[in-house]
């Protein structure tokens, strides 16, 4: 209150109400003044209010929020590659029940459509029953590109890793990628295979070279 010079202002019943006009002018009680409560501890803005509840909802797809909103505004590359961890392997565990559930039906009842037209399937196939049928789904890109290349020839170098596993993900066949890059060479298919297990494995004659080398240091 503006407590007048006395210092008793008007009695005023506690949560009283004064009717506002508009375009005419309000007069209070004597020592009284108009206010709204105001929250004097930092309060929930909408922004905050959205995002957690945005957040909940992604939560429940195992989906990071910078994914579902677009925004990584708040994030850090380290946090931001973390949480797109679990969302992967969440998208792995989906296909692979996708692949079991429904394609593999799918496929099935395709082949036996197609085994009644003659000559639409290739000859000399080997029988259905020792078919392995794979999938391939398109990958998660990484967001660091130069470091997913590096990690890939290392592991491809320790054995950790094959070439099949590495273009999968892309959803791309290694022997078709393979043969178009061996044919935009200019090289047969086993040429460009020697070199690749060359350029990962090193020459196939060093391995021999080392030990007649040894054999000569020794022998002296």
């Amino acid at each position: 209150t503006d407590a007048p010079a006395n210092g008793e202002a008007a009695a005023v019943e506690p949560m009283d109400i004064v009717e506002l006009e508009k375009r005419m002018a309000t007069v209070l009680p004597d020592g009284w003044k108009l206010g709204q409560i105001k929250a004097e501890q930092p309060g929930t803005t909408y922004g905050e209010f959205k995002r957690e509840i945005l957040a909940e909802a992604f939560a429940a797809i195992v989906m990071p929020y910078n994914v579902g909103a677009h925004d990584s505004s708040e994030f850090n590359y380290a946090s931001g590659k973390l949480d797109r961890l679990t969302y992967s392997r969440a998208i792995r565990i989906e296909q692979s029940d996708w692949e079991i559930d429904c394609l593999q039906r799918v496929f099935w009842a395709w082949y036996d459509e197609a085994a009644l037209i003659p000559g639409y399937l290739p000859e000399g196939l080997p029988p259905a029953a020792e078919w392995i049928v794979t999938w391939y789904w398109d990958g998660l890109e990484d967001i660091d590109p130069e470091k997913a290349a590096k990690s890939a020839q290392v592991r491809l170098r320790s054995g950790q890793t094959s070439y099949p596993a590495l273009y999968a993900p892309a959803g791309l066949d290694h022997e078709t990628e393979m043969s178009k890059q061996a044919a935009a060479l200019g090289m047969s298919l086993e040429e460009y295979r020697r070199r690749l297990a060359d350029s990962l494995l090193g020459p196939t004659g060093s391995t021999e070279s080392r030990s007649q080398s040894d054999a000569v240091t020794e022998t002296a």
